[in-house]
């Protein structure tokens, strides 16, 4: 048994290959983060800015990070007791981080959701403090501004907290 000749008119080149790979991931990355300005090309302002602060600006805006859940799972609710735990409500509307957050904001222009904040050079350091400060982007556990309050019917009241000693006194 012989094969069919192949066809003559048909040609896959390197260059073709490359420019539908390049489609499918622009197409992807729209259909991921629609609000997002494809690019690739890297903010020049970033390339002397250490390793792991470009990686963790990159995964909290990519929603990326190690405070957000695997795709499959669910979030963790969080401490402050709103629903989702994830590195988007940490950065956005965690009340917890609001006194952080607002530092961030006196110190950056423009607004956090705009598609030119992350880009534009004013606005790297005090992003780049409010992410070392937290934790966020770099590590799971977040350094919050103050400590969460217990919430209603979590199983904690005053009568379980431990006993001051104040040692003996002689009278």
């Amino acid at each position: 048994m012989s094969l069919p000749a192949p066809c003559q008119h048909a040609v896959t080149t390197k260059l073709w290959l490359q420019t539908q790979a390049r489609s499918q991931l622009l197409q992807r990355w729209k259909q991921e983060l629609p609000l997002s300005n494809p690019s690739f090309t890297f903010p020049t302002h970033l390339h002397r800015v250490d390793r792991a602060d470009t990686r963790a600006l990159w995964r909290v805006f990519s929603i990326r990070s190690p405070s957000d859940p695997h795709p499959n799972h669910t979030a963790d609710p969080c401490p402050g007791g709103q629903d989702l735990n994830t590195s988007h409500h940490l950065l956005h509307d965690c009340t917890l981080l609001a006194q952080r957050r607002s530092r961030m904001q006196l110190a950056t222009c423009g607004h956090l959701e705009s598609l030119t904040f992350l880009t534009n050079q004013a606005n790297w350091l005090g992003l780049r403090n409010l992410l070392r400060a937290t934790g966020l982007g770099h590590t799971k556990n977040i350094s919050y501004d103050r400590q969460p309050t217990p919430l209603e019917g979590d199983g904690a009241s005053d009568s379980d907290l431990p006993k001051p000693d104040f040692g003996h006194f002689k009278p």
